[in-house]
């Protein structure tokens, strides 16, 4: 079913029904005995049921009055339903499910982020789940960072099932009809929850962890808060999952127990044990409902009733079992970290412990003591193993304190914080007084755990950053594993283990050939949509980045983690040599503020310019702890030469701060040429016409390139005719975006063209590479 899902994200369309068809029929011929028909009907059967249920996600069919047909970019009015509503990085997102636009009946939902028409405050949002609201606002579809393995933003809200979002600030969204709220409702409950665990608390970051682990709500936990977690490889105890469930089927079923022996007749017929089983079935998927059953909860509570009805089942069996339901509910969970993180850890437990023989019980205190703290090890590493390849991908570090912090804190916090915290839950139902003393007890041991937490998640050894495995390298890991676990029992494991090998030593070439080995001369331009960025990969491995881009607030979107980091994580790139700041705006600066922390960066360039913007202070401090060169721009080498590329400084002058013509901001932008051979690309910033007038008087055909990185995104304040023809561009690339609809300027297209340039768009064609063996240059857009 997982490879039918697989295939069917990938490829679309009735040739591959055909292909799976002509397969199935084609392996008839190749069995020897019928025995294998029905094992071949079977593998059938659910890989076309895994390919056909992921369909509606990756190839919808919409109806005729679907909102899709309403994403034109003309303003609406649109009434509809509240699903869902949480705040996110200052911001409001609420999704939509539409009933009438401009009074015509429609379907579909809708992802609206609402902000308030205040710079950098949260909007007012007085609604709840369920209420039916009306906004006035344009529809669009979702649009990604078209970057080389980037996050597919279209594809995660595609498989939500929403494929049309929208922005607006909180004047722009009214309520229609309040939610009369029936009597039970589990959002109440888990909002009654949440505000008793809030009551007479010492931090909010107690609470915050305490909700996470009772009702899972976890929005309220700092992102640094979870970046210790990570760190410290205790990121998995704010998830519910098999302790939780494990506990409420342990008190359901005792309690059950107990009721079913009040009565004789089951006695009689020794249904007793049957019945508190099958009873303890309605609390397990009543606190999963609670909880939010995420995959690791749904996980857990499917192998639960699984084992309450059926005790015989194999633990490996319920975990297939629990698998198949949940991607039959929801089939593009297979594709949450969620999911994979859970079952990876779970599945790899499962089957290392199947393998390693089971000790003797012991009497004696002492050795059910080392008993315990050897199964422990056991099962955390096995853990460890088992997502580390996950955790690489996703979060790009591995935790070396892992199996530590996991010793001292799922005692404390899985046997004593949670089932307090469950407790202090159920005695709300028995005594208010009862229920605030177990949640205070609850909140001492929890703030006890989090202080060996932080202690451990902040030691400077506590994880280390990792590049990004590629999905080759995860699947040769997990084979590699399930050889070395079988080593002596399966013939042909070794045999396995060599073809392994070769593979893997044929992947570590191929990446020593990317990164080291290569001759040319590779520069991507990003797509950060509105915004500059662009890292160069010099031969012999070295690595300039000429700006960061980034969005006017990084508290909502952080382009240096979410985009620039993976990009370079994906190319196994760990160091970086040069930062080159042209200036400090935040479409050009704010992506380095995360680089300069996460990466080994040698050093930075910037002219010096004493900018007033707080990003620029929060990158000085950065470079400042983190030991970086940052050599000053009036005694800078104007040339140098890097493995045959020469870089050149070309503007502004070494004494430009001594002069009052300087203090326009854009016209302070480094400008850069490098040179390759007989190839030349110049990234001229966010200069302006009044600077390329300068700058033709100061270097005249000096500026002469190939390739010209257009100023000012193709603002209409730049690219003068003076300065276009002493630059003498072939290929024109303009890094923009979709933000503003004059960037880039028809009028300098028109110029562009008038030039005879080759023009290319990040927001078009996504990120850019160029790649030259210095005698001529190729471009490779990211979308064709």
């Amino acid at each position: 079913m997982i490879i039918g899902i697989i295939i069917g994200e990938h490829f679309h369309g009735f040739t591959i029904i055909v292909c799976l068809t002509s397969l199935f029929l084609s392996s008839f011929l190749i069995v020897k005995t019928n025995a294998y028909i029905p094992t071949l009907i079977i593998l059938f059967l659910f890989t076309s049921l895994g390919y056909l249920s992921i369909q509606p996600f990756c190839a919808p069919i919409f109806p005729s009055n679907h909102v899709i047909h309403f994403a034109d970019g003309k303003k609406y009015w649109i009434e509809g339903i509240l699903l869902k509503i949480y705040t996110h990085k200052k911001r409001v997102k609420i999704i939509l499910q539409t009933t009438k636009i401009s009074d015509q009946k429609v379907c579909g939902l809708i992802r609206v982020t609402v902000y308030a028409k205040e710079r950098n405050k949260i909007p007012e949002c007085k609604f709840q789940k369920h209420d039916q609201i009306k906004i006035h606002a344009k529809l669009k579809k979702p649009r990604n960072f078209n970057n080389p393995g980037g996050f597919d933003y279209q594809r995660y809200l595609a498989f939500k099932k929403i494929w049309v979002t929208s922005n607006l600030n909180d004047s722009n969204i009214k309520l229609t009809q309040k939610y009369d709220k029936p009597y039970f409702d589990l959002d109440q409950i888990r909002k009654k929850i949440a505000a008793f665990i809030d009551h007479e608390s010492k931090t909010k970051k107690v609470n915050a962890i305490i909700k996470a682990l009772i009702i899972g709500d976890r929005s309220g936990i700092s992102s640094e808060q979870r970046q210790i977690f990570n760190r410290s490889g205790t990121s998995h105890l704010l998830a519910i999952s098999g302790l939780h469930i494990g506990i409420i089927a342990t008190v359901s079923f005792l309690f059950f127990k107990w009721l079913a022996a009040q009565f004789n007749e089951l006695l009689w017929r020794g249904l007793v044990f049957k019945t508190a089983a099958v009873l303890s079935i309605f609390p397990v998927i009543g606190y999963g409902l609670l909880a939010g059953m995420s995959p690791s909860t749904q996980r857990a509570v499917v192998m639960v009733c699984i084992f309450l009805w059926w005790r015989k089942a194999e633990a490996i069996n319920s975990l297939g079992i629990a698998a198949t339901i949940i991607l039959m509910i929801n089939p593009p969970g297979l594709f949450s970290i969620s999911f994979q993180l859970s079952f990876a850890a779970v599945g790899v437990i499962l089957y290392g412990l199947h393998l390693i023989p089971a000790g003797e019980f012991k009497s004696n205190f002492g050795d059910r003591v080392r008993q315990w703290f050897f199964g422990s090890t056991i099962v955390s590493l096995l853990a460890i193993l088992g997502t580390l390849p996950v955790t690489m991908r996703y979060f790009n570090q591995v935790p070396m304190m892992s199996l530590v912090s996991n010793l001292i804190c799922i005692p404390l916090i899985g046997f004593a914080v949670v089932p307090l915290g469950l407790t202090s839950i159920c005695l709300l139902l028995v005594s208010l007084d009862a229920a605030e003393l177990s949640m205070s007890l609850t909140k001492v041991i929890l703030e006890k755990s989090l202080l060996i937490i932080n202690f451990l998640g902040q030691q400077p050894l506590a994880a280390f950053q990792t590049f990004t495995p590629s999905i080759l390298e995860i699947c040769c890991y997990y084979i590699a594993g399930w050889c070395l676990f079988n080593l002596k029992t399966v013939k042909y494991s070794k045999r396995i283990l060599l073809v392994l090998l070769v593979i893997i030593g044929a992947d570590i070439y191929y990446w020593m050939h990317q990164r080291f080995w290569h001759q040319d001369l590779r520069i991507t331009i990003v797509d950060v949509h509105h915004g500059s960025a662009a890292f160069v990969e010099v031969p012999g491995s070295k690595i300039l980045i000429l700006d960061g881009g980034g969005f006017y607030d990084n508290d909502i979107f952080d382009v240096g983690e979410n985009i620039m980091a993976p990009l370079l994580w994906r190319h196994k790139i760990m160091t970086i040599d040069t930062l080159i700041l042209s200036h400090a705006d935040a479409d050009h600066i704010n992506g380095f503020l995360y680089l300069a922390t996460k990466f080994k960066v040698k050093s930075l360039w910037d002219s010096g310019y004493p900018a007033k913007n707080k990003e620029y202070h929060q990158l000085r401090t950065s470079v400042r702890q983190q030991s970086i060169a940052t050599p000053n721009f009036a005694e800078m080498d104007r040339e140098l030469e890097i493995n045959k590329l020469k870089i050149k400084i070309l503007y502004p002058p070494s004494n430009f701060l001594l002069n009052d013509y300087w203090k326009n901001k854009n016209d302070n932008s480094i400008v850069v040429k490098l040179t390759f051979g007989k190839c030349s690309f110049l990234f001229p910033g966010d200069i302006t016409a009044r600077a390329e007038k300068k700058l033709v008087e100061l270097k005249g055909d000096e500026l002469r390139s190939n390739v010209l990185i257009a100023p000012h995104h193709g603002s209409k304040t730049s690219s003068s005719k003076i300065f276009l023809e002493h630059v003498n561009p072939e290929t024109v690339i303009i890094s923009a975006g979709t933000r503003f609809k004059t960037i880039p300027h028809p009028r300098v297209l028109k110029k562009y063209r008038q030039q005879g340039c080759q023009i290319w768009m990040t927001k078009q064609s996504g990120a850019i590479q160029i790649s030259t063996d210095g005698n001529s240059f190729t471009i490779n857009p990211f979308l064709n």
